[in-house]
């Protein structure tokens, strides 16, 4: 549908079949078990076959006797164009709309229901409204947001001001609306407000609490007044919160070997922590080792893209994720320990929570790191 408010269903776009015996087009029938959301099916016959352009024109009421709906139809409705959809209002943006019918047929004695089948309805306008405002709310992972008027705003004339309505046509995936008042919110998803409630304050989003960065809110605007209908998505950006310390990724096996005397990569597959808060970032997973060092009789880990001559005793799992860490066995000792912290900042893994061990063991020309975990 192009800048339309109406549009006869045909067999073009709608039709059945039956074999390998083919039914009646008056014995095919159509059966609505979801009607259209936005607008409305009807039998109708046709004055002639221009469908009414509303692009800059005005929306033409019809009787209230043509108004009512329709729950079914048959082929033979469709055949002759007598099967109408029409918007309730006058769409000022693109709109999706759709329904839902079940088929029945019959023949001699037999009959069959098929279904169920979905209907889509695209419709596509240049029509906007005098003046919309629709900016992303930002809200806190875990805690609730009032939306407000400078979030979503929307003006019809400029001249007069109609109250607006929003009808919650996709809820929040991560979230709930609720109605607020007094400082409080309601337990109730809320599913319709006014543009009123939005000047009061009394319209909030709260968020779940998932470590999901955003979400979102599908609406229809409207106004019976000045039968106008708007289509329209409220984005929703969720700032992070540090909930969660850093742990030891399962799938690391905080073992290595190497050669005596030799270098060997200190990788993710040896060591690697994690982080499951969405805004993480593992430049700023840091390790320090306990004591500042691995015992100078064992050896010590470098960073390869600055020097293999100086160690270093403080990294990021960045480094390890660039591969930039060895591990160089410099002394004699056929076993040894590594105790670190690992630090997001806010939340540190220390020996005195959790102590894991790395420890060099000599089999033949090999040496071997192993990972034990120990509660203290």
């Amino acid at each position: 549908m192009n800048e339309t408010i109406e549009t006869y269903l045909s067999a073009n776009s709608l039709k059945y079949h039956t074999v390998p015996i083919s039914a009646s087009s008056h014995d095919i029938k159509y059966i609505i078990i979801e009607p259209p959301r936005f607008g409305v099916l009807q039998i109708r016959s046709p004055i002639n076959n221009n469908n009414i352009n509303v692009h800059g024109g005005a929306f033409k009421s019809i009787p209230e006797s043509a108004q009512n709906p329709i729950y079914t139809f048959s082929q033979a409705d469709l055949l002759a164009s007598r099967v109408l959809f029409r918007f309730k209002l006058i769409p000022f943006s693109p709109i999706v709309d759709y329904f839902v019918f079940n088929v029945s047929t019959s023949h001699l004695d037999l009959s069959l229901t098929s279904g169920p089948f979905r209907f889509d309805v695209y419709h596509y306008t240049r029509k906007k409204p005098n003046n919309a405002v629709i900016k992303p709310l930002i809200v806190t992972e875990g805690r609730g947001t009032p939306i407000v008027s400078k979030n979503l705003k929307i003006t019809i004339s400029p001249t007069v001001k109609y109250p607006i309505m929003f009808n919650v046509t996709t809820a929040p995936t991560f979230g709930t609306l609720k109605r607020a008042h007094g400082g409080a919110s309601s337990k109730k998803e809320l599913k319709i407000f006014t543009s009123l409630d939005l000047d009061k304050n009394n319209v909030l989003y709260e968020h779940d609490g998932s470590e999901t960065p955003r979400d979102k809110v599908e609406l229809m605007a409207w106004n019976e007044d000045a039968k106008f209908m708007f289509a329209c998505q409220l984005d929703i950006i969720v700032k992070g919160v540090n909930n969660h310390a850093p742990r030891p990724d399962t799938g690391a096996t905080f073992f290595l070997h190497v050669v005596s005397q030799g270098i060997r990569s200190l990788d993710t597959i040896v060591l690697n922590y994690l982080d499951e808060d969405w805004d993480s970032d593992r430049t700023l997973l840091k390790y320090s080792t306990k004591g500042g060092n691995l015992g100078t009789t064992i050896g010590n880990i470098y960073d390869r893209s600055v020097s293999l001559s100086r160690p270093i005793f403080q990294w990021t799992q960045a480094d390890i994720d660039a591969g930039k860490l060895v591990f160089k066995h410099e002394g004699s000792e056929a076993h040894g320990s590594l105790q670190f912290w690992v630090t997001d900042g806010k939340f540190t893994v220390n020996g005195e929570c959790i102590q894991f061990i790395v420890g060099l063991y000599c089999v033949g020309s090999f040496f071997y790191f192993f990972h034990g975990k120990n509660a203290v």
